[in-house]
């Protein structure tokens, strides 16, 4: 994940606040009267460029949700244009690759010790 800055704290504040909300068909962002209960409730008074970067951060959620259902979307911490999908497609399959062959070695080393019995 990319370092989250000196403002950091906002993202945290969405993530208590939501970071989304039910609509009738499914996930949509914080609106502003939620936003203004949440920091009554949390006793907190949100400067007005603070609960603009609240809004915009809670569409930006949304947004990439409905994007990630897309099963070639990449990461959002990941710059599309630098990510090599065969490496990881090949870094996936070694690992498939080891996890059978782990179980394959545990089920040979239970036969072995059944027949010693």
């Amino acid at each position: 994940m990319p370092d989250r800055g000196d403002l950091g704290y906002i993202i945290d504040w969405v993530f208590e606040a939501g970071p989304s909300a039910q609509g009738g068909m499914g996930p949509v962002p914080l609106d502003w009267q939620t936003i203004h209960h949440w920091q009554e409730l949390m006793g907190l008074e949100l400067e007005p460029k603070e609960s603009y970067a609240v809004r915009h951060l809670s569409s930006c959620f949304v947004d990439q949700q409905l994007k990630s259902k897309d099963a070639k979307c990449p990461p959002p911490w990941v710059d599309p244009e630098h990510m090599d999908r065969q490496k990881v497609a090949d870094k996936v399959t070694e690992t498939f690759k080891a996890i059978a062959q782990r179980r394959k070695d545990k089920r040979g080393r239970r036969s072995t010790t059944a027949n010693r019995s």
